[in-house]
């Protein structure tokens, strides 16, 4: 009958198991870096992709600024007047997005409860450290030493 050993030491054997792990775990560990290279990858394509689309979409304002005026020149203004009326509506939201902003800033409010619970900390902290720097009874320093 044969042992479950099959004839080698239980410290081969052991060895053995250990060589086994370690294989395996540095074929797991190159399957992960070569997943995860193909997604870096990928996810770097896509980011590039959206930049680009972010580039185009900030120049699409421009555009529909110039064909509104070139929509107020077809209608009849000179092309001086508007492309003026064109920038002076686009200083007017300018204004209006700008003092909305400044609307919603005012009615920002600091976070009352944690104000109140740092006062509160702050004042027990503070009176703890009193009681605990008083002197006692005759350990009161003389004045000017």
């Amino acid at each position: 009958m044969r042992t479950p050993t099959d004839g080698r030491p239980i410290p081969t054997l052991v060895n053995d198991a250990i060589d086994d792990v370690k294989a395996i775990l540095a074929h797991e560990r190159a399957l992960a870096q070569a997943e995860v290279r193909a997604a870096a990858i990928k996810a770097g394509i896509a980011a590039g992709l959206l930049a680009a689309a972010t580039s185009l979409l900030s120049l699409t304002p421009i555009f529909l600024i110039v064909t509104v005026a070139e929509v107020f020149a077809e209608a009849g203004l000179s092309r001086w007047a508007a492309y003026l009326s064109t920038t002076g509506i686009v200083l007017l939201l300018a204004v209006l997005l700008a003092v909305i902003g400044v609307l919603v800033i005012r009615r920002i409010s600091p976070p009352k409860r944690v104000v109140a619970t740092t006062r509160e900390t702050l004042t027990r902290t503070l009176a703890q450290l009193k009681t605990l720097g008083r002197p006692r009874g005759g350990d009161v320093p003389a004045a000017g030493s």
